[in-house]
């Protein structure tokens, strides 16, 4: 199984959006899709699942796995979605009550800790090809063992000078932390310690907007230089996985009936999220080993 997260600076920029309709087309492609909701907004759980599937829920597999640190078996707590044809781990919003045990094992170079994210998920590989990790927006020790749990990393970004900026404090934030995190496990000084980065996704795109084509060319300048200084660059591959434009009120409406958005109300997306998906498992398949397995 390999683990794809989805990552933000900050919220808006369709994170959960593209990772439910990527995860979708996959698993209507026939590969097993687990998708495993770690922001404690849960949008993933309540855009994916039917009225009512989460209620009684009063606490999930992630929270107790990164609370306790229990080695738990998550098979109990997956769900299925029944219009998106993947399944799911729910999200869970106590899982902001874990932040202050992970930051402080962060502190104290606990690797077991961070790791148990990873190991969680992993208990289900025989079952899946293929896991969509929903992380919170913004930096935080829990985004840290997202990314040290997954194999590869997206970003999402928005058509603004500040979602640019995002995603540069995105590989900031990350080039700040990973020496420590090699130093804590002793690893080598290249290899892969958390998720190569994949590449963006470009939100609420118009083609007919001269100053939004502009924008997606400085994007794609700026994401072949985060994977460089992140030393995740793949030769000859495209960091503009997708754009997709702004649906408006027909995102709303598909959200509401929890069916992704090509379904029904905006067919023609279909193959925009085609292209994205194929994008990002060609550059999947380039993945390194995880050196902390």
């Amino acid at each position: 199984m390999r683990i794809v997260a989805f990552l933000a600076h900050k919220g808006g920029a369709g994170k959960t959006t593209f990772l439910l309709h990527l995860a979708a087309l996959c698993a209507q492609g026939g590969l097993r899709v687990l998708v495993a909701d770690a922001d404690p907004q849960r949008n993933a759980s309540f855009h994916s699942l039917e009225i009512g599937a989460l209620r009684g829920q009063s606490e999930g597999a992630l929270r107790r796995a990164l609370r306790d640190g229990a080695d738990l078996d998550p098979t109990p707590f997956v769900m299925r979605s029944p219009h998106f044809g993947f399944d799911i781990l729910p999200g869970d919003t106590s899982l902001l009550e874990v932040l202050p045990r992970l930051e402080a094992a962060w502190s104290r170079g606990d690797a077991q800790a961070m790791l148990q994210m990873r190991r969680l998920l992993l208990r289900l590989h025989r079952s899946y090809d293929l896991a969509f990790l929903d992380l919170a927006p913004g930096p935080s020790a829990l985004a840290k063992a997202g990314l040290i749990a997954a194999d590869g990393f997206v970003t999402p970004f928005g058509m603004s000078m500040a979602s640019l900026d995002g995603l540069r404090a995105s590989k900031d934030w990350i080039l700040h932390w990973e020496p420590h995190w090699r130093k804590t496990l002793g690893a080598r000084p290249r290899g892969g310690v958390r998720a190569r980065f994949l590449g963006g996704l470009a939100n609420r795109v118009s083609v007919d907007s001269q100053a939004h084509r502009t924008l997606i060319e400085g994007a794609g300048r700026l994401t072949r230089s985060m994977a460089r200084e992140l030393d995740d660059h793949l030769p000859g591959a495209s960091y503009i996985l997708g754009a997709a434009p702004d649906f408006g009120p027909r995102t709303l409406a598909a959200q509401i009936a929890k069916r992704p958005i090509f379904a029904e109300v905006a067919p023609e997306s279909r193959d925009i999220f085609v292209r994205a998906a194929r994008r990002l498992l060609d550059n999947l398949s380039e993945e390194r080993g995880f050196a902390a397995a």
